[in-house]
């Protein structure tokens, strides 16, 4: 992979599952645009569209189907060494050292 443009990267390693009435059509694939980082200073930061070339070769496949389990990388490239890490205006979760 090449170097991050903002400095850092993370690389998530999720497990999804879609439910019976999971429609592809309405509902996509977890992408970097969907998360965003939060730093210590307070300021949010998307994840910028070099995160797309970044993804690993354990990325999600393009379709996914209704009642399926799947595993899968998103690449998120960020700033900061440390903050939140947030998912679609949902959920956040902290991340990286509490040392400098």
């Amino acid at each position: 992979m090449n170097t991050p443009d903002r400095g850092h990267r993370l690389v998530l390693s999720l497990r999804v599952e879609t439910s019976p009435s999971y429609d592809s059509m309405s509902e996509g694939i977890p992408q970097y645009f969907e998360w965003s980082t939060i730093g210590p200073d307070g300021v949010s930061e998307a994840s910028p569209t070099s995160s797309l070339d970044c993804h690993s070769a354990d990325a999600f496949p393009h379709e996914m189907r209704p009642s399926a389990k799947y595993r899968g990388e998103v690449t998120v490239e960020t700033a900061n060494r440390k903050g939140q890490l947030v998912f679609a205006d949902f959920a956040a979760w902290d991340y990286g050292s509490t040392t400098a």
